[in-house]
């Protein structure tokens, strides 16, 4: 049995009906329809199995991890990002340990794989700010055979007491983010490997069926 999430463009509409009350006609209104025409309809599906269909692909949620309505936003599921949480379990402190997945599109290429990396090691360099501990970062591939690039920040030890690890599953000119923020909650010891569980089980939708994996 599939549980489903419709995904509709609810701030979208909003602001066509706003600007067309205004009478802002022009450019700006309707490109803001045409990304909720876009954007409209796109909906989640969850199989009893744990695997997670979106527009851009599927992954399986690990066992004991589940699908966070509390926080994910109407917005930030119109963009394809989506919450995990730890099944049954009250956060130790304000937030809980989670595990987000997001889709996004650049211009890079899957040949062009190491630009994008440096992008993102400069854009994470930049956003460090003191006492959020050391930068770590490696390549490899995930299970299905794409590169995947791998970032952490503050897996030593950092002031706050919060880690967080960033896997860029990279496409053509697109990517999947699997990002996965540890409170250290004592009740919640497997973050780090669920989130790798979910790397490994992603496929690309165009995939689908006919996987054969990227090449050097």
């Amino acid at each position: 049995m599939k549980r489903k999430y419709v995904l509709l463009g609810v701030v979208l509409i909003l602001l066509v009906a706003v600007l067309c009350s205004c009478g802002v006609v022009g450019e700006i209104a309707q490109e803001a329809k045409n990304i909720m025409e876009a954007q409209d309809g796109r909906q989640m599906t969850i199989d009893d199995d744990g695997t997670v269909e979106v527009f851009y692909g599927t992954y399986q949620i690990p066992q004991g991890w589940e699908y966070s309505e509390k926080y994910t936003i109407d917005t930030d599921a119109l963009a394809g990002k989506l919450f995990f949480i730890k099944s049954d379990v009250e956060p130790a402190g304000k937030y809980p340990t989670n595990i987000s997945i997001e889709y996004g599109t650049n211009s890079y290429g899957v040949e062009d794989h190491e630009r994008f990396r440096d992008s993102i090691l400069a854009q994470l360099q930049t956003q460090m700010t003191e006492g959020d501990g050391i930068l770590t970062g490696a390549g490899s591939y995930t299970a299905q055979g794409y590169r995947v690039y791998r970032f952490g920040i503050g897996e030593d030890e950092s002031e706050d007491g919060i880690s967080t690890v960033q896997y860029y599953i990279v496409g053509d000119r697109q990517y999947v983010m699997v990002h996965m923020t540890d409170f250290h909650d004592p009740s919640v010891l497997d973050a780090d490997e669920a989130a790798q569980q979910i790397v490994d089980s992603f496929i690309w939708i165009e995939d689908e069926g006919n996987l054969e994996g990227q090449e050097d």
